[in-house]
């Protein structure tokens, strides 16, 4: 199955969606909501996408739609740690052992944990991307905790995976560059880099889905 990801797109889509501005000013405090917002802004964005709309940067508005549209931000963050169980049980355990062995071990411990738990997020972000396609694909949070299914994808297009998650750090370091505004620009760039994101999180979630039918 041949899935391409515009990085392009996913960039230069946002000040040709109508009324840019003002959604991502929205969007910008949206940002406020800790976990909840970013994540929301992402998977709108990337259910948008996925749905064909010509403008797919999220409205929030402050309508009956909201409430839906937040829960579906929670549940992605639901995913993600979930999935993230693994990850955070090798982070205590060196944290433990660190903390329970003299000083020379200790630095040890915390040189080959270095590595360990650097591999271990990479392989943790590269499972939760295809849990989130799966989640905008179904709008269904259990069908992303198809462990199986989302091993599947993976393992079906790895290179796919790991372009997204290129796209995920430069959306990333779109936010970092907020810190030179301050702590509002911190916002305006998050909301921009999750809507980065979210965009090419829905383009795989379209073709991937098209392919399967």
């Amino acid at each position: 199955m041949s899935v391409n990801v515009n990085i392009g797109q996913s960039f230069s889509f946002i000040t040709a969606d109508r009324g840019w501005l003002q959604k991502i000013g929205y969007g910008a405090v949206a940002m406020l909501i800790p976990f909840v917002g970013a994540a929301t802004q992402v998977i709108e964005t990337a259910r948008n996408v996925a749905q064909g709309k010509p403008d797919p940067l999220p409205t929030w508005k402050m309508d009956e739609t909201l409430g839906p549209r937040l829960m579906r931000g929670v549940y992605a963050c639901l995913i993600s740690l979930i999935y993230a169980i693994p990850m955070i049980v090798i982070q205590m355990v060196f944290n433990i052992l660190m903390a329970m062995t003299k000083s020379g071990v200790a630095t040890m411990i915390g040189c080959l944990a270095a590595p360990v738990n650097l591999v271990v997020f990479i392989a943790t972000v590269l499972v939760v991307l295809p849990a989130l396609v799966r989640y905008v694909q179904t709008d269904n949070w259990r069908a992303a905790l198809d462990f199986q299914k989302v091993i599947g994808m993976l393992q079906e297009s790895p290179q796919l995976w790991l372009i997204l998650l290129l796209v995920d750090i430069l959306a990333s370091v779109i936010t970092l560059l907020g810190l030179v505004a301050f702590i509002i620009g911190v916002f305006v760039t998050m909301a921009i880099g999750c809507a980065v994101f979210g965009h090419a999180l829905g383009q795989v979630a379209s073709q991937m889905e098209s392919a399967s039918q």
